[in-house]
């Protein structure tokens, strides 16, 4: 085998496994964000309902 096929194969098959590999945790770190968003977003919702509850009683 000589130096060009083998250049050739890593290209042909290196590249597109390291660009799914580099998309699937580019989508766990965008999905992380969104969990992280969302628990912030319920803690403040909840803080502002409890704050809103003290007067009432």
């Amino acid at each position: 085998m000589d130096l060009k096929t083998l250049l050739d194969l890593i290209a042909n098959q290196g590249f597109p496994i390291a660009l799914s590999i580099l998309l699937i945790f580019r989508i766990d770190r965008f999905m992380q964000e969104i969990v992280i968003a969302q628990k912030e977003g319920y803690r403040t919702k909840g803080t502002l309902r409890n704050e809103g509850r003290v007067g009432e009683n």
